[in-house]
């Protein structure tokens, strides 16, 4: 399973399929739980959650950042970057166009057209709904 938005109305259908392959999925992944075609939640693995909120309890300080950029080793560091030229010897030039390269790329095995087609027809009317409902609300339909 890869990151994936998905309807509330889906979720409801397919909350256990869901939870199941979320269970047995990357820690790292995830699915953005949308409602009007707008995120409202993400729904992880326990795991993962976990893991956010050790993350959460090392998180740096204004101060500790503040710290960090005014380090002596590390300003020095970043001015020599800044001041250091371009190798000649790392730019290559093109060799052909992106469009022959993106239209002569091999498929992706897991890329399912027919799903991805039917999600985004999703998303697209959802996103019509919402700005015919604000067009509604600010008196332009």
């Amino acid at each position: 399973m890869t990151n994936k938005m998905m309807p509330i109305s889906d979720l409801r259908r397919k909350v256990s399929q869901t939870i199941k392959e979320l269970q047995h999925a990357a820690q790292d992944e995830a699915v953005y739980i949308t409602q009007h075609g707008r995120p409202q939640a993400v729904l992880v693995s326990y795991e993962h959650y976990e893991h956010l909120l050790e993350q959460a309890r090392h998180k740096m300080t204004p101060a500790d950042i503040e710290a960090i950029r005014q380090d002596p080793e590390l300003v020095a560091l970043v001015e020599h970057i800044k001041t250091t030229p371009p190798n000649p010897a790392t730019v290559h030039s093109a060799t052909a166009s992106l469009a022959e390269l993106l239209q002569n790329a091999p498929e992706e095995p897991d890329f399912d057209l027919e799903s991805w087609t039917q999600q985004w027809q999703t998303i697209e009317s959802e996103m019509k709904a919402i700005d015919r409902a604000d067009d509604i609300a600010e008196g332009r339909g």
